[in-house]
C-alpha cells in the first residue's frame, strides 16, 4: 500500500515536471527570423498592366518567401501622394528593395539618393527613371516595340500609303526609343509616308479628329504610347473614315478597342514578366548578388485574329494567370 502511494507521488511529480518544462520559453530561430519586404511602387493602381505586374511580383515573392507590399500615387484620403513621397514612406518602413514603375516627368532625385544612402536597391520596371541610382532596369525593348508597331501598320496598308504618327511628350524616354525603332521601319522602301509627327501634349479625341480633317489622304495612324492609342481609339469611334490604327498597350480597354475594331493591332509588353523578374532580381540584390544593369522582356503584336489564341490568353487577360 505504502509502495503504491509512493509510486503515485512520483508519477505526479514527474507529470508536474513535464508540464513545467513544456511551458518554458524555447528559442525558435525560424520564428524569430522575419521575411524581407520588397515594395512595388506603381505609377497607377488602375489598368491591366498594373494588375499583371502585381500578379507577377506576388508569384515571385511567394516563391522567394518575401513579403510584398504595393503602393501607387492614387487618391488616399482625398490627397494625391506623389511617387517621391510614397518612396520616402516606404524607406521609413525599412523595406529591403523597391520595384519602381516610374511616372513620366516626376523628380525622384531625393528619394533615390535616400535609397542609395540606405543601401536599398531600386529596380525600375520600365524606362524613365534616373539611371544614376537605379540598380537594374527591366523593360520591354521600347525601340523594338516601335519597330514592331510600324511593321504591323505597314502590313495592313498598301504600298506608299500616308500616315500620321503620334508619339509621347518630350521627356518620355520610352516613347523616344519607340520613335527611333518606328523610324527605322518607316525608312524602308515601300514604307508608308509620314504626313505629320505629333508629340502628345494634352490632346483630346476632338483634337485628333480636327487633325485628321487637315489630312484627308491619311490612311493610317501609328501611336507610340498607350495614352496616344487610347485617344486615337476614342476618335476612331466617331469617324466614318477607314483608318488603320496600330498602337501600344492602352490598358484595361484593350480588348474592347480590338473587338470593336477601333484599334487594328497593338504591341503588348510583358508586365507580368517584369513584375516577376523584378522580385527575383530584388531578392538577389538583397542577398548581395550581382544583377544585370538592364534586362529586356518580350513584346508581341496582338490583333483580333490572335488575341484569343492560347499563347496570348495570359497576356491579354492577366486574370487568367
Amino acid at each position: 500500500m505504502r509502495l503504491r502511494i509512493w509510486f503515485s507521488l512520483v508519477c505526479v511529480a514527474l507529470a508536474a515536471l513535464l508540464l513545467w518544462w513544456g511551458v518554458q520559453p524555447t528559442t525558435n530561430t525560424q520564428a524569430e527570423v522575419q521575411s524581407d519586404t520588397v515594395a512595388l511602387l506603381l505609377d497607377t493602381d488602375i489598368g491591366t498592366g498594373a494588375l499583371q505586374m502585381k500578379l507577377g511580383a506576388k508569384l515571385a515573392a511567394k516563391e522567394r518567401r518575401l513579403d510584398l507590399i504595393t503602393a501607387a500615387p492614387d487618391y488616399a484620403g482625398g490627397t494625391v501622394l506623389s511617387q517621391a513621397a510614397l518612396m520616402e514612406q516606404l524607406l521609413e518602413k525599412n523595406v529591403k528593395a523597391i520595384l519602381l514603375v516610374p511616372v513620366s516627368g516626376e523628380d525622384l532625385t531625393l528619394p533615390l539618393a535616400m535609397a542609395a544612402q540606405r543601401k536599398v536597391p531600386v529596380l525600375s520596371l520600365g524606362d524613365g527613371a534616373d539611371p544614376g541610382n537605379i540598380a537594374c532596369v527591366i523593360s520591354g525593348d521600347s525601340e523594338q516595340a516601335g519597330e514592331m508597331a510600324a511593321l504591323a501598320l505597314r502590313e495592313r496598308l498598301p504600298e506608299d500609303a500616308h500616315i500620321l504618327l503620334i508619339t509621347g511628350a518630350a521627356e518620355d524616354t520610352a516613347a523616344a526609343l519607340c520613335l527611333k525603332g518606328a523610324r527605322r521601319a518607316l525608312e524602308a522602301e515601300g514604307a508608308p509616308s509620314v504626313l505629320r509627327t505629333v508629340a502628345l501634349d494634352g490632346q483630346t479625341p476632338d483634337d485628333l479628329l480636327t487633325l485628321l480633317s487637315l489630312y484627308p489622304h491619311a490612311e493610317g495612324i501609328l501611336c507610340l504610347t498607350g495614352e496616344a492609342t487610347e485617344i486615337a481609339a476614342k476618335a476612331m469611334s466617331r469617324t466614318t473614315r477607314e483608318i488603320v490604327l496600330v498602337g501600344m498597350d492602352c490598358g484595361q480597354n484593350r480588348t474592347t478597342y480590338l473587338e470593336n475594331r477601333q484599334v487594328d493591332a497593338m504591341v503588348l509588353g510583358m508586365p507580368f514578366a517584369m513584375g516577376y523578374l523584378g522580385v527575383q532580381f530584388a531578392s538577389q540584390a538583397i542577398a548581395g548578388k550581382e544583377i544585370p544593369a538592364r534586362y529586356g522582356t518580350e513584346s508581341r503584336v496582338i490583333d483580333l485574329d490572335n488575341m484569343y489564341l492560347p499563347e496570348n490568353q495570359k497576356l491579354v487577360f492577366p486574370m487568367l494567370q
